[in-house]
């Protein structure tokens, strides 16, 4: 929520408004703030007595040390091409130096993942684009910046933040609103975010789903109603 880079909205809103990281990051920080204070309460009262196990860490994984750094050093590099507005550059630079050092990167990547995204955006894209869809965004997020964040939050939760981010930008300029919306917006429904998918992919847990929004559901409602009042009500 915090940084440009950690989600792909946050990449998207900051690229397409040219916003600076630094901005971005000042812009950001009272969300985050409270968002993370109510996660930090809603944790203590959910789990009060649970106790997180650590697992053992396997071997294999420190022989990938020398990728870790290149890595960390190409997201630097990448962060200020962006920056920069050098992206038509940044991009294929990263593909030569993986295949050139490492191609096993570039062989592992989830590339349906990163199709998936590259589809959403066209898709949400051209939908914008649609004379009733137009109407409707436009006369919905028209006035007060609450109106888009509440609006942005709530598209979210039918078609996931990025896809929100995606089609509200193209109706309004207040991005900061929007920025608030997708971000609070990924949490509730499971589909409000791929991140949320994944993760419950990869836990694998019998019952996640019913589970899962036991808690995201009401820490959704708490955190939009919260930023709702406090940044844009008061």
């Amino acid at each position: 929520t915090l940084t440009p880079i950690g989600n792909p909205q946050n990449l998207f809103l900051w690229h397409l408004w040219g916003i600076s990281f630094l901005e971005f990051i000042v812009r950001m920080l009272p969300v985050t703030v409270l968002v993370f204070g109510v996660l930090v309460l809603f944790a203590r009262w959910a789990f009060p007595e649970d106790r997180v196990a650590v697992k053992g860490i396997e071997k294999d994984v420190y022989g990938n040390r020398g990728i870790f750094i290149l890595s960390l050093v190409l997201m630097l590099l990448y962060v200020v091409a962006l920056e920069l507005r050098w992206t038509e550059f940044a991009l294929p630079f990263l593909f030569i130096v993986y295949f050139i050092t490492s191609r096993r990167v570039l062989l592992r990547a989830d590339w349906l993942l990163i199709l998936l995204f590259a589809a959403v955006f066209i898709d949400f894209h051209l939908l914008s684009g649609l004379p009733p869809v137009d109407r409707v965004v436009s006369s919905l997020s028209s006035g007060h910046p609450s109106r888009v964040f509440l609006l942005s939050a709530a598209l979210s939760q039918l078609v996931s933040n990025v896809p929100a981010a995606v089609l509200m930008s193209k109706f309004t300029d207040k991005w900061q609103a929007l920025a608030y919306g997708v971000n609070v917006g990924g949490n509730g429904l499971v589909i409000a975010s791929l991140a949320n998918l994944i993760a419950l992919r990869l836990g694998g847990r019998r019952g996640a789903f019913g589970l899962f929004h036991r808690y995201s559901i009401p820490f959704f409602l708490i955190t939009l109603l919260a930023s709702c009042v406090f940044f844009f009500l008061l």
